[in-house]
């Protein structure tokens, strides 16, 4: 059983750069057009056409 729990944390791990870096880049991009006064709703509306 624990050769099977491996695989899943392993797998788990592996995938954790596609989760995250779409978040982080969103994340980024919000923090930075929040910097320039835009409204949040441009903001979310631009990042909703990519």
């Amino acid at each position: 059983m624990s050769n099977i729990k491996q695989v899943v944390i392993d797998f788990l791990v592996s995938k954790l750069p596609v989760i995250y870096n779409p978040l982080l880049s969103l994340y980024l991009t919000l923090s930075k057009n929040i910097g320039k006064n835009n409204t949040t709703h441009d903001v979310c509306c631009k990042s909703n056409i990519h």
